[in-house]
């Protein structure tokens, strides 16, 4: 995603490339994510996505798409297989969705003072913020930081997580 700003004509925009296991580009990705997205050279460019039509009665669900509607749906399936820090659990996203707006306000803010808590206990502590478990942090030949997947999430999930000790985040 492009960083835009109050002067900069590149709101919305996103652009990336696709690499093989080598690290050599194999695509171009790039367009605007609210208007569609491209691979390719831009003179050649390949139409890859573009949003659908808005659902009917799109309003009560907060303007959402139906794939942002659908996004959220945890099924009893998907309970058993996702870890516990999966923002599907999250109860003031829950309840916001269940209609509940008073009550998700007040869980969201309690949510909120209780990761300030934990965020103020580790700086106490002098211990690191959390470490991601999927991906590694890499530097790039031109110094900038970035994330790299670490092939490991779909074999973790298929033993049910097992072993891992999540932090609290709800």
């Amino acid at each position: 995603f492009e960083k835009a700003s109050y002067w900069s004509n590149k709101k919305h925009e996103v652009n990336g490339v696709l690499v093989n296991a080598n690290g050599d580009v194999i695509e171009r990705l790039f367009g605007k994510w609210n208007e569609s997205l491209h691979s390719g050279s831009a003179s050649g460019a390949k139409c890859i996505w573009r949003p659908g039509a808005m659902p009917q009665d799109y309003e009560l669900y907060y303007g959402f798409s139906r794939l942002a509607i659908e996004m959220n749906e945890l099924t009893p399936e998907l309970r058993k297989v996702l870890p516990p820090t999966d923002t599907r659990f999250r109860p003031d996203q829950r309840l916001l969705e269940e209609g509940d707006i008073q009550r998700a306000e007040s869980v969201k803010l309690q949510l909120e003072q209780q990761q300030r808590e934990r965020r103020k206990d580790r700086e106490q502590n002098a211990q690191s913020d959390s470490n991601p478990l999927w991906f590694r942090k890499e530097i790039t030949s031109s110094g900038e930081e970035t994330y790299r997947y670490g092939d490991n999430y779909w074999e973790t999930r298929d033993s049910g997580f097992d072993g891992i000790d999540f932090e609290k985040v709800w």
